[in-house]
């Protein structure tokens, strides 16, 4: 008899054992992990959940990263940096006759990007950025200036935008920035043309538009998502 209770007890030990490791692992895998990934002068940070896989592709002047549905194949988001502008530094002193003593180093126009995808819509969330470089050393001395579009229609609009870019440290010169921006993502059918495919009311309410009917015809609506984006590049 005691045998016995010491294998029941045993058994519902490991059940339990068992039972608590499966949760443990699901929990595990549905939560993201935070990755920083290399562009070109700058890393970004990407948010990775495991229903996505992340692809990388450089050119001379640009490195993008993507963000793809393991399911779909269908690409949620792009990360991108292209290098616009390098010139040489020039200091503020010459020699008296007109020409101005060349200082070390380079001055790169940077354009960082994010793309999201909002069933139909992508938006595209920029910055240009003003990097001094000397050898190795790097530093951001400005965000000379912020966007936030629609990049694939003409019939879906941007309302009440706005951006914001500041400095990690609070401070310029920098070697991180951070960008975040809100936006709310309207589209009005007026014809029977316009509610089809991916602007259909279906496709819309699936990719969590809210809509509202503005006429007798089911054709007459009123589509709208309010939207976040936000990313932080550093220096590599």
């Amino acid at each position: 008899m005691k045998l016995l209770n010491v294998k029941s007890i045993f058994a519902s030990l490991l059940c339990g054992a068992l039972i608590f490791s499966a949760s443990g692992l699901s929990i595990a895998q549905s939560k993201e992990s935070v990755q920083e990934v290399q562009l070109k002068l700058t890393s970004v940070e990407i948010q990775l959940t495991p229903d996505l896989e992340m692809v990388r592709t450089e050119t001379e002047d640009s490195a993008t990263v993507e963000l793809i549905d393991k399911q779909t194949g269908e690409i949620t988001a792009t990360y991108s940096e292209i290098i616009e502008e390098v010139v040489p530094a020039v200091s503020g002193k010459g020699n008296g006759k007109g020409i101005r003593a060349m200082a070390t180093g380079n001055y790169t126009t940077v354009t960082v990007k994010k793309d999201k995808k909002d069933g139909p819509v992508n938006t595209e969330l920029s910055a240009k950025l003003k990097v001094y470089s000397s050898g190795s050393f790097r530093q951001i001395n400005s965000i000379e200036s912020k966007n936030m579009k629609i990049t694939n229609s003409n019939s879906a609009k941007l309302e009440d935008k706005e951006i914001v870019g500041i400095s990690t440290s609070d401070k310029f010169p920098t070697q991180e920035i951070e960008l975040s921006a809100s936006a709310t993502i309207v589209y009005t059918s007026t014809n029977s043309a316009s509610a089809t495919g991916a602007f259909s009311v279906s496709a819309l309410k699936s990719a969590g538009f809210d809509v509202s009917y503005t006429g007798s015809k089911q054709w007459e609506y009123y589509a709208r998502k309010a939207i976040d984006m936000g990313l932080r590049y550093k220096l590599n």
